[in-house]
């Protein structure tokens, strides 16, 4: 198993993403993050995340976050890592809802994000 201080951590991100207090968030990421998108997109750099965030994220209410599994685990090479599964309600500004299920992994390294795999799939 890996250090549950990283467990926090990412539950920390995403309360602050829940209450749009991206300022905070920011804090949690190194400079050179990378966010390995579930619609196959890659965004790179703490500048290109504040801008997804500040205007995709902000445009949205989110709605019914449940989280199902938070492991964090240590690989054989020493990377650590927090494995999510996770679920949540979106609702854009025209009051569309999709729910989506999301499986996602989180590397971190000196306490942190410096890389998010993100899957996803509407729930049924």
């Amino acid at each position: 198993m890996g250090n549950p201080e990283n467990v926090l951590l990412v539950q920390k991100m995403h309360e602050l993403i829940l209450a749009k207090q991206f300022d905070e968030v920011y804090g949690l990421f190194s400079d050179s993050v990378v966010f390995r998108n579930a619609d196959g997109s890659t965004t790179d750099g703490i500048a290109a995340v504040n801008e997804v965030m500040e205007t995709d994220y902000s445009e949205v209410t989110f709605e019914n976050y449940r989280v199902g599994v938070n492991l964090a685990v240590t690989g054989n090479n020493g990377d650590e890592w927090v494995l999510l599964w996770d679920q949540v309600d979106v609702i854009s500004l025209e009051g569309k809802k999709t729910s989506e299920l999301y499986m996602e992994a989180f590397m971190i390294v000196e306490g942190k994000i410096v890389l998010m795999n993100q899957f996803a799939k509407p729930r049924l």
